[in-house]
C-alpha cells in the first residue's frame, strides 16, 4: 500500500511539474506573438501616417502652385489695367473689360480653392498631429516590448531548464 501511496505522490510532483512545464511553452510561444501583433498595429499605424505625410505634401505642393497662379493672375490683371489706359477705340476698351472680368473671375476662383485648401490642409494637419501622437506610442511600447521579450524568452528558458531537471529527478524516484 505505502509504495502505490509513494508512486501516486510521484505522479502527483510530476504532474505539477509538466503543468509548469506546460506553461513555459505557452509563454514561449504567446511572448513572441504579442510582440508580433503590436508590430502590425505599428506598421499600420506607420502606413497610415506615410499616407497623411504624402497628402500633405500633395497639399502644400497644389498650396504652391495656386499661390503662383493668383500671383501671375493679380500682375495680369494689374498689366490690363495699365493697358486699358492706352485703349483707343470702343471695340478694344470692350475686349480689355470682358478679358478682365474673366481675369477677376479666375481670381476669385483661385482665391476660393485656396481657402478650401487651406483648410483642407488644417484638418490634414490636425490629422497628422492625432497619428503621430499615437504612431509615436505605439513605437515607445513596441521597443519597450522587443526589449522586453528577450528577457521574457531567457527567463522562461531558465525557468524551462529548471522544470526539465526537476522532472528528470521526480521521475528517477
Amino acid at each position: 500500500m505505502s509504495l502505490y501511496l509513494e508512486q501516486i505522490r510521484q505522479l502527483v510532483a510530476l504532474q505539477h511539474v509538466d503543468d509548469g512545464i506546460h506553461a513555459v511553452h505557452a509563454e514561449l510561444e504567446a511572448a513572441p506573438k504579442e510582440v508580433e501583433e503590436l508590430e502590425k498595429r505599428f506598421n499600420a499605424q506607420d502606413v497610415q501616417r506615410n499616407y497623411v505625410l504624402e497628402k500633405l505634401q500633395h497639399l502644400q505642393e497644389q498650396q504652391k502652385r495656386l499661390d503662383a497662379d493668383i500671383e501671375d493672375g493679380e500682375s495680369r490683371l494689374s498689366r490690363s489695367k495699365d493697358k486699358l489706359m492706352q485703349v483707343e477705340n470702343e471695340r478694344e476698351y470692350q475686349a480689355m473689360i470682358h478679358e478682365m472680368d474673366n481675369m477677376e473671375l479666375r481670381s476669385q476662383t483661385n482665391e476660393e480653392e485656396r481657402i478650401a485648401l487651406q483648410d483642407e490642409l488644417s484638418r490634414q494637419q490636425e490629422n497628422l498631429s492625432n497619428v503621430e501622437e499615437l504612431w509615436n506610442e505605439l513605437k515607445v511600447e513596441l521597443e519597450r516590448q522587443q526589449e522586453n521579450l528577450e528577457f521574457r524568452l531567457n527567463l522562461s528558458r531558465e525557468r524551462l531548464e529548471e522544470l526539465e531537471a526537476k522532472r528528470a529527478e521526480v521521475g528517477k524516484d
